[in-house]
């Protein structure tokens, strides 16, 4: 019991340095209204920006922050002086613990985290039936919340079988991107072994076993159509092993990290021009006519402001 609390300890300390250890500490920038747009949601006062219309162009509505769009802080902080986004580095390193816990699976860690969570039986999600508090259902939030986003879906781990002795038939996505429990529900129902693995139904050849056979009715067209993904399948002496699917075979913090940084930090795929010769207003407003994010009436509706009408008013 004492060395079972011992590694418990170990795990925890190595997981919280996800959390608590950047790449630099922090930055500051001094500058005017350019590259810092204020927020001033901690002090007393009447002078507030966390409601519409501020915010109206951020997905997420109102920030507190006494702009519509990024600053120079911001491009900065998506790697304009080589630093990068710390928000992408904070999630991609804990992108990497589902990674070794994926491919290092009898590593004493690893069995620590199933024997106090339970296991992960189904692969199109990870861990989500944590609902406690603690370090591990942290990562596993933040794992989550990246799939929602479709930063770093969970599809972008996959299995790939070669000998079949760590994939589980019908609950690993290993013939595509969904788990076939999830595709064939019919032939998932009636196969005699629904826990088996891969290997467990390869004999020099597909042998499938179900509890009775199946001659009429839809599951004919379903066995068809699984007979044909596994025909393209074969098994081999080595060993499965798990493939990244961004930029490589391989995770790596560098794909990862550039995954987040478009999604969350989207360009728009062009350079934005200024032009010296004319006033700094007059950029300003042609590069927010040319993003549509003028406040016209239609725009501010768009937001979730009542507008009385959407008809241009000197047409009205």
């Amino acid at each position: 019991m004492a060395i079972y609390h011992v590694f418990g300890i170990l795990v925890q300390f190595g997981i919280v340095a996800v959390f608590a250890k950047p790449q630099v500490p922090c930055y500051f920038i001094f500058g005017d209204s350019l590259v810092d747009s204020g927020n001033n949601n901690e002090l007393v006062t009447k002078a507030k920006a966390n409601y519409l219309p501020y915010g109206i162009d951020f997905p997420q509505g109102a920030t507190g922050r006494f702009t519509n769009g990024r600053t120079m802080a911001d491009i900065i902080d998506k790697g304009g002086l080589g630093i990068g986004s710390l928000y992408s580095l904070k999630h991609t390193l804990i992108q990497k613990w589902r990674w070794r816990f994926l491919t290092n699976l009898h590593a004493l860690w690893a069995r620590l985290i199933t024997a106090i969570h339970g296991r992960n039986s189904d692969s199109t999600t990870f861990f989500s039936h944590i609902k406690t508090n603690g370090v591990w259902p942290r990562i596993v939030g933040s794992i989550n919340s990246m799939h929602e986003k479709n930063h770093i879906p969970l599809s972008s781990m996959k299995r790939q079988v070669n000998n079949g002795s760590y994939t589980k038939f019908w609950y690993d996505s290993w013939a595509g991107s969904t788990p076939l429990k999830s595709l064939f529900p019919r032939l998932f129902h009636l196969a005699v072994n629904k826990d088996c693995l891969v290997r467990d139904y390869w004999n020099n050849g597909w042998c499938l076993n179900w509890i009775r056979n199946i001659s009429s009715g839809p599951n004919v067209s379903h066995l068809h159509t699984l007979q044909n993904i596994l025909s393209t399948i074969t098994l081999n002496d080595s060993e499965d092993v798990w493939t990244w699917s961004v930029g490589g075979s391989t995770f790596t913090v560098k794909s990862a990290r550039y995954r987040i940084d478009q999604g969350f930090l989207p360009d728009h795929g062009h350079v934005t021009r200024w032009n010296n010769l004319i006033p700094k207003k007059i950029n300003i407003f042609i590069w927010r006519a040319l993003r549509d994010r003028l406040p016209s009436r239609w725009n501010l509706s768009r937001k979730g402001i009542e507008m009385n009408s959407l008809n241009c008013p000197i047409c009205d």
